[in-house]
């Protein structure tokens, strides 16, 4: 079953790697807005374990000025941190080829006409110190500050690993949904 759970992380990773273009169009409805920015897609998978979990959503910026995404917040988690996924090249640490790390972002720009896309592999929040293991079914509560918008408040569904898996696999390269 471990192993099994594993693969399937590293599935993720690996599909959702290309998923990093910021100018892609969400193609829902925004669940919230601010001026300009609004947030698409928000979605956590349910935590293997309660130590840490994940959470992503794409904010998309209809405005003529670029703004920042400075900070996230939680209300399951005593942290909420920006992180990205970084490539140690073909040769990896110790001879791993291909290997991915995380790394901590101050912010994340948000471009005027584009969008950040926090995804499977990419750009995401890391959860850290969480207060209650989640589940699938459940829903969590966000807020993201940006430098200009201000703060956002939004509803993130919890999905099974499995519906991640789909929701990653139904995505091209450029963000939109293949369907």
């Amino acid at each position: 079953m471990r192993t099994t759970l594993a693969l399937l992380v590293v599935s993720l990773v690996s599909v959702g790697c290309g998923a990093r273009d910021e100018a892609a169009q969400p193609v829902s409805e925004p669940i919230a807005r601010s001026g300009p920015i609004a947030v698409y897609e928000a979605f956590a998978p349910a935590p293997i374990l309660i130590e840490s979990a994940a959470l992503y959503f794409t904010l998309r910026n209809d405005g003529a000025e670029p703004d920042t995404l400075l900070s996230v917040s939680v209300d399951v988690a005593d942290s909420a941190t920006l992180h990205t996924q970084v490539s140690l090249g073909a040769g990896g640490e110790g001879g791993r080829g291909g290997s991915m790390r995380m790394a901590p972002l101050e912010y994340l720009v948000v471009p005027a006409g584009g969008a950040a896309l926090l995804v499977p592999g990419g750009h995401h929040v890391m959860l850290t110190a969480l207060h209650v293991k989640f589940e699938e079914g459940d829903t969590i509560h966000a807020e993201v500050t940006l430098a200009r918008a201000g703060t956002i408040s939004f509803p993130v569904p919890v999905l099974s690993y499995a519906d991640v898996a789909d929701r990653v696999e139904r995505r091209s390269p450029e963000g939109q949904h293949r369907d």
